[in-house]
């Protein structure tokens, strides 16, 4: 399933399943050289966070997402999404798996899968964000109602896949 065909998914006002940060990068033209830099910025704050902080600390798990988007745009799939596991297993180690701080990494994870055309990995994921988002606001909350149709989407195009 291609993210840049839905843009309509919306979650909290925003597109839940946007194209990623770092196709983004890249369609703004930054280059390889800029991408590497921001890669190793990156990894030095990281480095400095685990360091002072400890390695499971939440702070550190924006640092795991912002760099997943930098290795996807430089054709990284794979550490990309070690990192997104990495900021999800540290949010929701840190916060609880129903704490709101753990959505946002549930989206981001499950809009990568979506996006490489691993759906059906991304169907518990939006499970969880569903479940977790609507223990704290409610079953009907907006943000959750949204959640639920793009799951819905999701489950409906893998029971229609041959």
């Amino acid at each position: 399933m291609v993210i840049a065909e839905r843009p309509d998914v919306q979650f909290a006002g925003r597109s839940i399943l946007p194209p990623d940060r770092g196709n983004l990068m890249c369609a703004l033209g930054f280059a390889d050289a800029a991408l590497a830099e921001a890669e190793d910025s990156y990894e030095k704050c990281l480095a400095v966070m685990e360091r002072c902080l400890g390695a499971n600390h939440p702070g550190a798990a924006q640092m795991h997402r912002d760099l997943a988007y930098v290795e996807e745009a430089m054709g990284r799939p794979r550490e990309a999404e070690h990192h997104l596991r990495r900021a999800l297993a540290i949010h929701s180690a840190a916060c609880g798996p129903s704490h709101a701080g753990v959505v946002p990494d549930l989206v981001a994870l499950a809009r990568f899968l979506l996006s490489h055309d691993r759906d059906r990995e991304a169907v518990p994921l939006l499970r969880w964000a569903v479940w977790a988002y609507g223990s704290i606001h409610g079953p009907d909350a907006a943000e959750v109602t949204e959640l639920r149709r793009v799951l819905d989407e999701v489950e409906t195009s893998l029971t229609a896949a041959p």
